[in-house]
C-alpha cells in the first residue's frame, strides 16, 4: 500500500483487470507532461482499478515534450490491452486530454480527467450510469452552475455556483472531476486548433463547454459521494493551469469565445426552453450488468 492507500500493487491491478466488468465504447482520455510523470502511475492505476473499467485509458503525450524526457519505467511497466500511451505530433497542451481522442476514437465515448489527481473506483461506473439515463448528453461529476450577471453576460468565474443533479444548457462540467462525452456531441469546431489556441489557450473546459452547447447538447451534473473524493497529487502549483486561469483568465477567455461566436449569456440559459434543471434520478443501489 503506497502513501495514497491504494490497492494498486501488481497482483492486485491484474486482478482488477481480469475481474472488473467493462464498459463497452468507452474510453477515459488524459494528457500529462515530463513533470508530472514521476506520481503520474498513481492516477493511470486508479483508472485502472475501476468497478466498472472503460475499454481502454489513453495517455495522450505531446512529441515535442517528451523527446527530452523518457517515459517512466512506472508508465511503461503498465502499458498493454486497457492502457495505451499515444505520442502526439501537435502539442495542444491541456487540449491533448480531448481533441486527439476525438479524432483517433471518434465512434466511442471519451470520458477526460486530469492527470493530478487519484480517482475513485466509482468515476466510470457513476458517469456511465448517468449517461445512459440521459442519452446523447454529457455529463459531469462535480459540476458548476454558469450564472447570468444579465441576458448579455455571465457573473465572474469564481462566483459560480456548485450544480448538483441538475441538467440543462448552463451546466458547466470541469475536467478535473471527469466530463463525459458521448459521440459527436461537441460542435465541429471543436478541434480547430489554430482557433481555440488564440481564443482559450488554457481554458479547455470553457471551449468545450461553448462546443458543447453550439451542438445542442446539454450537460448532466451529478453529485460526488463523500466516499468519493479525489485525492490530490500535490504537484508543485508552479504554472499550474489551475493558478494561471485563477488570475482572470476563465472570464477573460470565455468573453473572447463567446464574442467570436457572437453568443450572449441569454443563449446558454434559453437554448433549451423546458427542463433546464430538470432532476436527475437517483443513482441504482447496485449496477446490473
Amino acid at each position: 500500500m503506497n502513501r495514497h492507500s491504494l490497492h494498486v500493487a501488481g497482483r492486485s491491478l491484474r486482478q482488477k483487470l481480469r475481474s472488473a466488468p467493462v464498459a463497452e465504447n468507452v474510453i477515459v482520455s488524459l494528457t500529462s507532461f515530463p513533470n508530472r510523470f514521476g506520481n503520474l502511475h498513481l492516477c493511470i492505476k486508479s483508472l485502472l482499478t475501476q468497478n466498472l473499467m472503460p475499454e481502454k485509458v489513453i495517455l495522450f503525450l505531446a512529441k515535442s515534450e517528451v523527446e527530452s524526457a523518457q517515459i517512466p519505467r512506472s508508465l511503461r511497466a503498465l502499458e498493454g490491452e486497457r492502457f495505451e500511451i499515444v505520442i502526439c505530433e501537435e502539442n495542444f497542451r491541456p487540449y491533448n486530454k480531448l481533441v486527439h481522442a476525438l479524432v483517433a476514437e471518434p465512434d466511442k465515448t471519451i470520458i477526460t480527467v486530469d492527470d493530478d489527481l487519484v480517482y475513485p473506483p466509482y468515476l466510470v461506473q457513476r458517469l456511465v450510469e448517468a449517461g445512459a439515463r440521459h442519452p446523447g448528453c454529457a455529463v459531469s461529476l462535480g459540476a458548476k452552475l454558469m450564472v447570468a450577471k444579465n441576458y448579455e453576460e455571465f457573473v465572474p468565474y469564481d462566483c459560480w455556483s456548485d450544480a448538483r443533479n441538475i441538467v440543462g444548457m448552463q451546466v458547466f462540467g470541469r475536467g478535473v472531476d471527469g466530463v463525459l462525452y458521448p459521440p459527436r456531441c461537441l460542435h465541429s469546431d471543436v478541434s480547430h486548433g489554430e482557433l481555440f489556441m488564440a481564443l482559450a489557450p488554457t481554458t479547455d473546459d470553457l471551449w468545450f463547454k461553448v462546443m458543447l452547447m453550439m451542438a445542442g447538447t446539454k450537460v448532466v451534473s451529478i453529485a460526488r459521494k463523500k466516499r468519493e473524493k479525489r485525492k490530490s497529487l500535490r504537484y508543485r502549483r508552479h504554472n499550474a493551469l489551475k493558478d494561471i486561469n485563477g488570475l482572470g483568465a476563465n472570464d477573460k477567455n470565455l468573453a473572447a469565445i463567446m464574442q467570436h461566436y457572437d453568443l450572449a449569456a441569454r443563449d446558454f440559459l434559453f437554448a433549451e426552453e423546458l427542463n433546464i434543471q430538470t432532476l436527475v434520478p437517483p443513482p441504482p443501489k447496485q449496477l446490473r450488468l
